[in-house]
C-alpha cells in the first residue's frame, strides 16, 4: 500500500487543510509574511497533518476542530524545522534555502517562536482543556528533546535508553499527541485517544529510526 493509497480517505479534507494553515500565518508584518510564503512554498509531506485526519476518521468525518488541530500540530513542527536549521547551522530545508540562510539566525529563532507562540494561542483558542494540555505538555517534550540531542546526540557512546528518550521526545511526542487529539475530536473515549496516543509514539520512533 502506498502513501497515496493511505491518505486517499481525507484528501479533500487536506486540501481544507491547506487553506486554514495558509491563514495562519496571516499577519500585518511584512517580514513574517515574507518569510510566511517562503515556509509555504516549501511545504514537506504533511505527514504529522494527515496522520491527525486518519486518526479522527477512524470514528467519523474529520470536524473543523480536527482540520484546524491538523494545522496547528504542522504550524508547531514548522517551528521545530525553523529552529533546528538554525542550530545545524543547515544551509538547504527540503532542496531550497532554509530561513537562515536567506535571513539569518536572529530573524530565524525569532520566527521560530513566533509559529510556536501562534500555535499555542490558537489551541487556546478551541477552548479545550484536554487539548490545551496536550499540545502544551508535548512542546515541553520538543524542548527537552532538542536539549537532550545538543548535549548527547552525537555522543558515540550514547545508550540505547538515551536515544530513545531523544527521539521519542523530539520526534514521537509530535505525532503521537496528533493522533490522541484527532482520535478524541470524533471519538470523545479518552481510552480511544490515549490509544491513539501509543500507537503515535511507537510510530514516531520507527519513523525517527527510518529517517
Amino acid at each position: 500500500m502506498d502513501v497515496k493509497s493511505i491518505i486517499a480517505p481525507i484528501q479533500d479534507d487536506l486540501v481544507v487543510f491547506e487553506d486554514d494553515f495558509k491563514a495562519m500565518f496571516q499577519s500585518s508584518i511584512d517580514i513574517i509574511d515574507q518569510i510566511a510564503d517562503h515556509l509555504i512554498r516549501t511545504k514537506g509531506k504533511r505527514l504529522r497533518p494527515a496522520l491527525v485526519l486518519l486518526a479522527a476518521s477512524t470514528h467519523g468525518k474529520p470536524n473543523g476542530d480536527a482540520i484546524r488541530v491538523a494545522a496547528i500540530i504542522e504550524l508547531i513542527h514548522t517551528a521545530t524545522l525553523v529552529h533546528d536549521d538554525v542550530v545545524d547551522e543547515a544551509a538547504l530545508r527540503r532542496g531550497s534555502p532554509s530561513l537562515n540562510s536567506l535571513w539569518d539566525n536572529h530573524v530565524s529563532v525569532l520566527m521560530g517562536d513566533y509559529l510556536l507562540s501562534r500555535a499555542l494561542c490558537l489551541i487556546v483558542l478551541m477552548e479545550s482543556r484536554e487539548m490545551m494540555q496536550t499540545i502544551s505538555q508535548c512542546t515541553e517534550r520538543l524542548s527537552k528533546g532538542e536539549l537532550l540531542q545538543a548535549t548527547h546526540g552525537f555522543d558515540p557512546h550514547i545508550t540505547e535508553e538515551e536515544y530513545f528518550r531523544i527521539i521519542s521526545d523530539k520526534t514521537a511526542s509530535l505525532i503521537a499527541s496528533g493522533c490522541e487529539v484527532g482520535a478524541y475530536l470524533t471519538s470523545g473515549s479518552q481510552k480511544i485517544a490515549a490509544d491513539f496516543r501509543r500507537y503515535g509514539e511507537h510510530l514516531g520512533k520507527a519513523f525517527q529510526i527510518t529517517d
